[in-house]
């Protein structure tokens, strides 16, 4: 379901920032960024990972 809202309204302004950072390999600065925002580990850590899916083929 996620990928069809995310086809038809895009990324949030945070997790086009930590696409960002994924894309250049900064793993560690990207988890510090989402978890500013979404203000827990376990949520940022989990931003984190569907995020990195994303670029998976």
């Amino acid at each position: 379901m996620w990928d069809m809202i995310w086809e038809v309204c895009g990324f949030t302004p945070y997790e086009r920032g930590a696409m960002e950072l994924l894309k250049i390999s900064k793993d560690k600065w990207a988890l510090k960024f989402i978890k500013k925002r979404v203000a827990t580990h376990t949520h940022a850590k989990r931003k984190r990972e569907e995020l990195s899916n994303i670029f998976l083929p």
